[in-house]
């Protein structure tokens, strides 16, 4: 319904498991499905998926002091989240949403140095979130994308909702 009425770019994601699931989703007109957990416990899945329904398939690496963590922040693993992404090279995957869980929600600056790590250890394309603050936020990742081509976009959220930054401010300024 959302997508029908605001005619929008959307990505979805969270507890998505299986092929029904994400075909629904895409039949449905989403743009792109963001998988977590099941990027840890389900490769071959993740790596069909792509196959499956090219350019529409993202994951989210959630980091707990550069270890991925699954099940909702819950449960962190034994794999970092470069060694991650290094799994998913050349297999279809349109992007990886990283997110620092440390600094989400928190607004106290972005994780520049693990953003920067994964950047270096992938060519798949990221998304960075996880505490951005204020504009200054936004221009240290813009900075971080002139050296790195892979590092596509940003996703701010409590920082808009208690406005410390205009989107309109942010996106100018991206532009």
């Amino acid at each position: 319904k959302i997508k029908k009425k605001l005619k929008c770019y959307l990505q979805v994601g969270g507890g998505i498991r299986n092929e029904k699931t994400v075909a629904y989703l895409i039949d449905n007109n989403i743009d792109r499905i963001v998988l977590g957990t099941v990027a840890v416990t389900s490769p071959k899945l993740v790596k069909n998926l792509s196959a499956k329904f090219p350019g529409k398939i993202a994951i989210g690496l959630d980091a707990k002091k550069g270890f991925v963590t699954t099940e909702g922040w819950s449960k962190t693993k034994k794999i970092t989240v470069t060694e991650l992404a290094k799994k998913y090279e050349d297999i279809g995957i349109s992007h990886i949403i990283f997110t620092d869980i440390d600094k989400d929600g928190v607004l106290e600056g972005v994780s520049c140095d693990q953003l920067q790590d994964l950047l270096e250890s992938t060519n798949i394309n990221v998304i960075a979130s996880g505490g951005v603050s204020s504009l200054e936020d936004i221009k240290k990742l813009k900075k971080i994308s002139i050296n790195n081509q892979n590092l596509v976009g940003v996703i701010v959220g409590k920082a808009i909702y208690e406005n410390k930054i205009k989107v309109d401010q942010a996106v100018n300024f991206l532009k």
